[in-house]
């Protein structure tokens, strides 16, 4: 019984002297640590300021109550923020960069607007958004639920249009590069739009590298060719087969129904 109450207090007096020391060691650190400026780098979709003023960093009588936690812990709640790095410089300065998430597409739901990232993870649409380059998915489902920092690995339409996009980046970088819109018209014909063309792509559904193949050997023909200007779609729908819709004013008979 004696032994137990001996080691009991050991162990207490050990405990008590790890506490004494981490005590010791915090305090110390926040009587050295003065921070005088906090410079943010890394913004590109959100201005640094704008994060700066999002994570409460931007009122220098606040700096007094911050460690390099509390600012990393603020800036990486932001929506747009994969991770920052924060270090103190030893001085006054503490630097933060940060690394923002990848963005591949703007979704336009029914009622707002959604960034979808390279994961396929869906990220609320901020104000003060900027430099906001990205390709267009429109009427991705009606019933389907694109709640905020929601996985939609497995959500058809959007895998499907990822798809298209994947195959025209893979196939012709110029053509990736404009394409601006993807209309998954809730489940009817998909329609692919370039901002150089001014005609619909009718994709329909099915072989969606395929269709991106054919569609890149025709436009290789036809751009810069005064056909370019007299077509109103391009149809893929049917397969080893190309319908080109031309305009009412270079032919009577032209149906435009899609």
């Amino acid at each position: 019984m004696k032994a137990n109450v001996k080691i009991a207090g050991i162990l207490f007096l050990v405990l008590l002297s790890l506490v004494v020391v981490y005590i010791a060691i915090n305090t110390e650190d926040r009587q050295s640590f003065r921070v005088e400026s906090i410079e943010i780098s890394g913004g590109k979709y959100i201005a640094n300021t704008d994060y700066a003023s999002f994570a409460k960093l931007a009122d220098k009588n606040d700096f007094k109550f911050l460690t390099l936690g509390i600012i990393k812990d603020r800036i990486e709640s932001h929506p747009y923020v994969e991770k920052a790095d924060v270090k103190f410089d030893g001085l006054t300065k503490v630097e933060v960069v940060i690394k923002e998430r990848n963005f591949d597409a703007l979704l336009m739901d029914s009622d707002k607007q959604l960034l979808v990232t390279d994961k396929m993870q869906l990220i609320p649409y901020m104000p003060n958004t900027i430099n906001l380059d990205l390709h267009v998915i429109s009427n991705a489902g009606k019933d389907a639920k694109f709640i905020n920092f929601s996985d939609q690995k497995n959500n058809y339409n959007l895998k499907t249009a990822f798809k298209i996009m994947g195959a025209f980046k893979f196939i012709d970088e110029d053509l990736y590069s404009g394409l601006s819109q993807i209309d998954m018209r809730d489940g009817k014909d998909i329609l692919v739009y370039f901002s150089s063309m001014q005609f619909p792509i009718i994709f329909g559904r099915g072989n969606e590298i395929t269709k991106a193949v054919y569609f890149d050997n025709i436009w290789k023909l036809m751009k810069g060719k005064e056909l370019n200007g007299m077509l109103d779609y391009v149809d893929l729908r049917f397969e080893k087969h190309v319908f080109l819709g031309v305009t009412d004013s270079n032919s009577g008979n032209e149906e435009k129904h899609i």
